[in-house]
């Protein structure tokens, strides 16, 4: 979607998403946003986006055959990994 909508700053400092953007991006009152500044410009992602590209991220990162949640248990109860 690469459209430019056009909207205004409150005196509060609330800015209204456009309903197409909230539609495509499936953002309902009450949704968790995150806010970040870069390179001249603001950008909101929904939170639940800026997770998935986080374990994406981070999955992409370990061998296809390391299985994460063990590697933690591993970390976290060694005496009980391997007892299943």
């Amino acid at each position: 979607m690469k459209q430019i909508f056009r909207s205004r700053v409150s005196d509060a400092g609330r800015v209204v998403i456009p309903v197409e953007l909230r539609s495509a991006f499936g953002l309902r009152e009450g949704e968790e946003v995150l806010i970040s500044g870069d390179a001249g410009a603001i950008r909101v992602t929904p939170l639940t986006r800026a997770i998935e590209q986080a374990r994406d991220f981070f999955s992409a990162l370990a061998p296809a055959e390391v299985v994460m949640s063990k590697e933690l248990l591993k970390e976290r109860r060694p005496d009980e990994v391997g007892h299943e």
